[in-house]
């Protein structure tokens, strides 16, 4: 997408406002691997006496993910601008328009969607993931991160029973169907990057994700709110207020996908960054990210009595292996742990069930077929 009309942009601020506005800047951020961003200054213009204001318009790229289509990316669009309305500690957003040299009178055929949300300050948990050393504090971190997900998936669905039926047979299928997810991962991968996973493993793994798949879609009274996206690039941590109970010091980025979905899905998508990286830096999944695991994991399974989330996980383990094993996501790490991610998930789906113990007996079984050397840190998922 190229620059953003500013007087479309202009017109897109005030609407959001409900006043008049004068666009004093318009700054390309950077493009990341699902969009583009620019960061828009502004003022009221009645009140020209008040600090500019900032607001980063963001739009989807059209390739891969399946964004192909404008509707696919104003339908992203919508239900993140949905999604941060209901979703505790997210960023606000002030509001999805499309814009084009006309303004945003209406919707011209090629228009582009695009979304304004208030600027969060500050690091996210990801800038220092690679260097955790289970420390304390770091514990509490991770205790807090599973009384925040306690918190937002005691909201259960408010569905009648069909429409509760119909969706979640969808969050399992988008799982592995989705653009973003399982399957529309695995399509992005370079195919000169994929000598380490052989076509036939590629089709068990999606083969026996929909075995699963169908054991689990009647599981309808599972769906609550979630965050869809619950890793550390979205994470941001600061120190809990002494003053306000509500203000547990974190604050939340980009959700995604769904409004109703399966707490399984947040769980590991953060849980899995703790396997993966203790296996990037020991080879095994032992060390501070196996405690830092185990305090968020334990903590959540212990206060939810959830022990059906064992069977439920390896669904979501396997779409989230493929991200954190794609070679453009992180590429600097070696074949050898991203087929370990990958043929654990495998692994896990095979047995239709999710344990550390499990986890560990795959990991030996793997050990002994080919010793694993481990990765050196470097980027997070």
């Amino acid at each position: 997408m190229h620059q953003p009309d500013k007087k479309a942009v202009e017109a897109f601020i005030a609407s959001c406002e409900g006043k008049p506005a004068a666009l004093t800047g318009l700054d390309k951020l950077g493009e990341g691997w699902h969009g583009i961003g620019w960061m828009a200054t502004y003022t009221i213009l009645e009140d020209r006496a008040a600090p500019e204001k900032k607001v980063v318009i963001r739009a989807i790229r059209p390739e891969g993910f399946g964004h192909d289509f404008a509707s696919d990316r104003a339908g992203s669009l919508l239900l993140q601008d949905a999604l941060s309305r209901v979703v505790p500690g997210h960023i606000r957003s002030i509001g999805v328009g499309a814009l084009s040299a006309q303004g945003i009178v209406r919707v011209p055929a090629d228009a582009e969607f695009v979304q304004a949300v208030e600027v969060a300050t500050g690091a996210t948990y990801g800038s220092r993931f690679n260097t955790l050393t289970a420390s304390p504090a770091e514990l509490d971190e991770s205790r807090r991160l599973a009384q925040y997900l306690l918190d937002l998936h005691s909201k259960k669905a408010t569905l009648p029973e069909p429409q509760a039926r119909s969706t979640y047979k969808r969050v399992l299928r988008d799982c592995m169907g989705h653009g973003e997810m399982l399957m529309g991962v695995l399509d992005t991968y370079p195919k000169e990057s994929l000598a380490w996973l052989t076509g036939k493993e590629r089709a068990q793994l999606l083969y026996h994700a929909e075995l699963l798949r169908q054991k689990l879609e009647d599981n309808h009274a599972r769906l609550c709110r979630v965050h869809g996206d619950f890793h550390q690039h979205n994470i941001m941590l600061s120190e809990p207020s002494a003053n306000d109970p509500a203000d547990n010091g974190i604050t939340l980025l980009d959700a995604s996908r769904f409004i109703w979905g399966e707490p399984a899905d947040d769980v590991i998508c953060m849980g899995i960054n703790y396997l993966h990286q203790a296996i990037r830096t020991t080879g095994r999944f032992t060390g501070p990210y196996r405690e830092l695991f185990d305090e968020f994991y334990n903590t959540y399974v212990e206060a939810s009595h959830d022990k059906a989330i064992e069977q439920v996980i390896p669904l979501f383990f396997a779409f989230r292996s493929v991200v954190v094993a794609h070679p453009v996501f992180i590429p600097d790490q070696s074949d050898d742990v991203r087929r370990t991610m990958v043929m654990l998930a495998l692994g896990l789906l095979k047995e239709g069930r999710f344990s550390t113990r499990l986890v560990d007996r795959l990991l030996d079984t793997m050990a002994a077929q080919k010793p694993s050397t481990g990765d050196a840190g470097g980027a997070g998922a």
